[in-house]
C-alpha cells in the first residue's frame, strides 16, 4: 500500500496525513515483516511494543470485535531478537512522524 499526499492509492476514499507519507519506509518494513509472519501489520506493531519492556502495555482502540481478536493474537506473533533489533534501528534512524491526535485532540490530552 503506497500513500500519496491526499489518499492511499489502494483505498481512494481514505484521506491521510503528511505523517503517513513520512512514515512510509516504516510502514513498508512492518508490512513486509507481517507478510513473512502470516500476521497483520497491526499485530507486528503490537508484538514489537510488547517486546520493548515488561511495563509497556499497548492499549489499542477499536470498534469491532474482529479487531479485538486480531489485537489479542499479536501476543502469538513470533518476532525474533533480530526482528526487534531491526525495528528498533529503523525507528531510531528514521523516527516516527506525527502526533497521535490532531491539534484539537492533543490539546484535550494536555499536550
Amino acid at each position: 500500500m503506497k500513500w500519496t499526499r491526499h489518499r492511499c492509492q489502494d483505498e481512494p476514499w481514505n484521506t491521510v496525513s503528511i505523517a503517513a507519507i513520512e512514515n512510509q519506509a516504516l510502514i513498508d518494513h512492518v508490512t513486509a515483516l507481517a507478510a513473512t509472519r502470516g500476521a497483520s501489520p497491526a499485530q507486528v506493531a503490537l508484538a514489537w511494543l510488547l517486546a520493548q519492556r515488561p511495563y509497556v502495555v499497548p492499549i489499542p482502540g477499536t470498534r469491532r470485535r474482529e479487531r479485538i481478536d486480531e489485537n489479542a493474537a499479536a501476543t502469538t506473533v513470533g518476532l525474533s531478537a533480530d526482528d526487534i533489533a531491526d525495528l528498533n534501528s529503523l525507528v531510531d534512524r528514521l523516527g516516527v512522524a506525527g502526533n497521535r491526535y490532531d491539534d484539537a485532540g492533543m490539546g484535550m490530552v494536555g499536550r
